[in-house]
């Protein structure tokens, strides 16, 4: 049973792979397509039209190795007795989720599968890969779980209400601490969007974004994006990463809860529920 298993995982992990590898060649075409139709070589049009084979193959190659991964993983008894009924967690999702993760029996503990998706904390901070350096988490399983929880706040549900209850914290929090939340406009110019009682809105200080460029890649873009987070200051850019992780990681926990209850692996109950006497609020099967 342990061999026959394995074989599962691995092919699963194959699939996976070629899933990603048709997905970049993808994104890669769409990435030439927006370079020659900024620099004017072609029309949005004629690129379209240029391209329209080639990227039609791109797209039927990318399903068929999505179809492929989830026949290596729909019989698992985590996807279908509790994953896939979760608002938000499709197909696609879920096969890459149990995929990266392969057997939930080798996270003793929920911090340890966090930190094999990277959403540890190291000496008080998020932990980022540095340029040159391995990262020692799944790279893939941690780019999963931030799309599964940007799907939980387009699809609404539980997991959408935790992440406004959590973001509305963040902003209290903020604001009672005296500091400015900032949002930005298209353009990139930025303005308060929550603050304190009683602030002098034209004393302020505006931080100086990045503004987008015109026919900016969606690499530019999310490397732009990065470089505003990073001023110090608030932005509501930041209160939603923040959230995002927040609900990510709660996802990740209720995870870790059913997968080892449903197979029979040891849990550890929340600590103000053994020690402290309180009521779970956050049952995972309720989600």
């Amino acid at each position: 049973m342990e061999t026959e298993t394995m074989g599962v995982n691995e092919r699963a992990k194959l699939a996976v792979r070629g899933l990603y590898d048709t997905q970049k060649l993808r994104i890669q075409l769409e990435l030439r397509i927006a370079r020659l139709v900024r620099e004017g070589i072609m029309t949005q049009e004629e690129a379209d039209e240029y391209f329209a084979v080639s990227f039609k193959k791109f797209e039927e190659a990318e399903k068929e190795m999505e179809k492929r991964m989830w026949q290596e993983v729909k019989d698992r008894p985590i996807i279908g007795r509790w994953l896939i009924h979760v608002r938000g967690i499709g197909p696609r999702l879920a096969g890459l989720l149990v995929a990266n993760i392969g057997e939930i029996e080798r996270f003793a503990t929920v911090s340890k599968l966090w930190a094999y998706s990277g959403l540890h904390v190291l000496e008080g901070h998020c932990v980022k890969r540095k340029s040159g350096e391995k990262a020692n988490w799944n790279a893939e399983l941690k780019t999963t779980a931030w799309k599964i929880a940007q799907s939980f706040v387009k699809t609404g549900g539980k997991y959408r209400q935790e992440y406004d209850q959590y973001k509305t914290r963040i902003i209290e929090r903020e604001i009672t601490r005296g500091n400015v939340i900032w949002g930005t406009t298209d353009e990139g110019d930025a303005f308060p969007a929550h603050y304190p009682h009683g602030t002098d809105l034209l004393t302020l200080v505006k931080p100086k974004f990045e503004k987008k460029k015109k026919g900016e890649t969606p690499k530019e873009k999310i490397d732009r994006e990065k470089r505003n987070q990073n001023l110090n200051c608030w932005t509501l850019s930041r209160v939603n990463n923040m959230a995002l992780r927040y609900v990510a990681k709660k996802f990740l926990s209720h995870l870790w809860d059913v997968w080892r209850e449903i197979e029979g692996l040891p849990t550890r109950i929340p600590y103000p529920v053994e020690y402290l006497g309180h009521k779970r609020q956050d049952d995972p099967w309720d989600y």
